[in-house]
């Protein structure tokens, strides 16, 4: 069975992608309920997911391909508890940043007198 830090990485995949554009405020609502427990973010992810059936349908997915090529593994994760979950926070909140920031004016183009 895929352990919460396994789980926190695949759903940091998953953010990651231009599909979550969308989705950044709802993204900071579960930032703010984030906590240092892995376990905890699971579920808080995972309950999170309840009312966007495809993007859970994405994750499950990926949790299920992960599981199948982890099969034979029964080693501990080298991740350290509660170590995936700053790395969400920290991802979450870099995708606010980005989201929020106005775009660079380009410096090839010459200013209007």
């Amino acid at each position: 069975m895929t352990n919460s830090s396994n789980k926190i990485k695949i759903f940091l995949q998953l953010i990651q992608s231009d599909f979550f554009f969308n989705l950044r405020y709802a993204l900071a609502a579960l930032k703010a309920e984030l906590t240092d427990n892995d376990d905890k973010n699971v579920e808080l992810i995972e309950n999170w997911l309840q009312d966007k059936p495809t993007i859970k349908l994405q994750y499950r997915a990926n949790v299920m391909r992960f599981e199948e090529v982890k099969l034979g593994n029964q080693g501990q994760s080298a991740t350290k508890p509660g170590q995936q979950g700053q790395s969400l926070k920290e991802t979450l909140e870099n995708l606010m940043i980005a989201t929020e920031k106005p775009p660079e004016p380009n410096q090839d183009t010459p200013s209007s007198p």
